[in-house]
């Protein structure tokens, strides 16, 4: 969820340079957010690689960011010690290690249906 609070305060700002970009920000929040609370609820294998998909997408067009200059935003290239930025990559980095740990650790429910009752294929 860190991630997504870490791009709200820019994500004005690039809607105005860079929509494509706004909306991307706007996208990871809503789905760090979502992901969020449903871990909350349902601790899933799918749920985990979810989370750790999203993440490592977001760490790598940060580094594409910060790699090669991108349409409208090329002015990030080379910045890697911007404030947010560094709350962002880091908090992203650090969910994608929690769910490598919960998919290795293999204590995560196999099934996303929530019946009210334990699943015959939920590790017990």
């Amino acid at each position: 969820m860190i991630a997504g609070i870490a791009h709200i305060p820019v994500t004005p700002q690039h809607l105005e340079e860079a929509p494509y970009v706004g909306f991307l920000f706007i996208a990871l929040t809503v789905v760090c957010f979502g992901l969020a609370l449903l871990l909350l609820r349902h601790d899933t294998t799918v749920l985990w690689a979810a989370v750790g998909l999203v993440t490592l997408m977001a760490v790598l067009a940060y580094l594409v960011s910060r790699l090669t200059p991108l349409p409208q935003i090329g002015d990030d290239v080379g910045n890697w010690t911007e404030p947010l930025g560094l709350v962002s990559i880091t908090s992203e980095f650090l969910a994608a290690a929690f769910a490598a740990t919960a998919l290795a650790s293999g204590s995560t429910r196999k099934t996303t249906v929530d019946t009210g009752k334990d699943s015959p294929t939920a590790d017990q």
